[in-house]
């Protein structure tokens, strides 16, 4: 059974974070070998995140995957005089790939994590794929609902 987390915000953050939370709700739901999808701010905060079975505490990976893309992009500009696109951590178990969120302020990130019953090409396209349509999401002006 998945269940999913989404962390307190004003009203009009609350709406956006339905929607991208029902995003990575369809991607799971697409990817049953996925075990965590995690869009997480650049300072390490958490803005939705659902999970499969394990566990996973969404607050834990947001932190993590602002620290792993910060080093990712370090280490990229460094070794290859270049930015990082992506970074994938091949595990035992499963891999996880995290990617930034091709939006103009740059202030997300994704992280998937899934088994190793998925072909990691496949894990690395859902988070490609998933990147962008949360992209388009967090691109839309959000609209008050005063009058």
């Amino acid at each position: 059974m998945n269940t999913t987390t989404i962390a307190s915000a004003p009203a009009a953050a609350s709406s956006l974070q339905i929607k991208c939370e029902a995003e990575l709700r369809r991607i799971l739901e697409k990817h049953p070998s996925i075990f965590f999808i995690s869009l997480a701010s650049v300072d390490g905060r958490s803005f939705a995140h659902v999970h499969g079975v394990p566990r996973s505490d969404g607050q834990r990976i947001a932190a993590m995957t602002s620290s792993l893309l910060g080093l990712s992009e370090s280490y990229a500009r460094e070794a290859c005089q270049s930015r990082c696109r992506y970074s994938v951590i091949a595990a035992e178990t499963g891999s996880v790939v995290t990617v930034r969120i091709p939006t103009k302020s740059l202030r997300f990130a994704l992280a998937i994590g899934a088994t190793d019953m998925e072909n990691l090409a496949t894990v690395l396209r859902a988070a490609l794929d998933g990147a962008a349509a949360l992209a388009r999401l967090l691109e839309q002006p959000v609209t008050s609902t005063l009058s």
